[in-house]
């Protein structure tokens, strides 16, 4: 990982810290703003998709997969911006299956590390706990405020793993 990408996965990791903080301190009010706050990084991440594959990966094998990829993180993005005047339950709803898939994705990717003799553990353990976060706000679902406030704890751990990673050596490897 270069410098810049270790100061924005630190940088991310401070603010998805301070958006969990904020959500376990007011559960009630703060889903409003994690909504807008996974709105505003999917379209950020979209248009970043997007810039990529317009300079490169439209030369690339497989570079419409980065396109496609780019048009689902754009609709996901509006989409979770105009969730605003939705009941509470139906957000903790979204935000609970944005965060399972999340972890489903996060450990697919971690076995595939581990198939090829990197780094996975830290990745496995992370995703799963993003799973049993979603499993634990479905079954609390009923009390929003709880529900609420175990997804913003689950936030806090994610920006910790995020700021971990920020600091982590990352493996070179060298094509002989």
């Amino acid at each position: 990982m270069t410098k810049a990408g270790r100061i924005g996965a630190f940088l991310s990791g401070l603010v998805i810290m301070f958006v969990g903080l904020l959500i376990t301190s007011s559960p009630w009010s703060a889903y409003m703003l994690a909504l807008f706050t996974i709105g505003v990084y999917l379209l950020a991440n979209s248009i970043r998709q997007f810039v990529f594959y317009i300079k490169m990966a439209r030369h690339m094998v497989g570079g419409r997969t980065i396109l496609y990829g780019a048009i689902i993180n754009f609709d996901l993005a509006i989409f979770t911006i105009s969730l605003n005047d939705l009941s509470p339950v139906y957000v903790m709803l979204f935000l609970i299956i944005l965060h399972a898939f999340q972890g489903g994705i996060g450990i697919m990717g971690a076995m595939e590390t581990r198939r090829a003799g990197g780094h996975w553990k830290i990745e496995f353990i992370r995703s799963l706990v993003d799973v049993l976060i979603a499993i634990l706000c479905i079954c609390f679902i009923q009390s929003v405020a709880l529900a609420t406030f175990i997804y913003g704890l689950g936030l806090v751990y994610s920006g910790i793993i995020r700021i971990i990673g920020a600091f982590r050596r990352s493996a070179i490897v060298y094509i002989q």
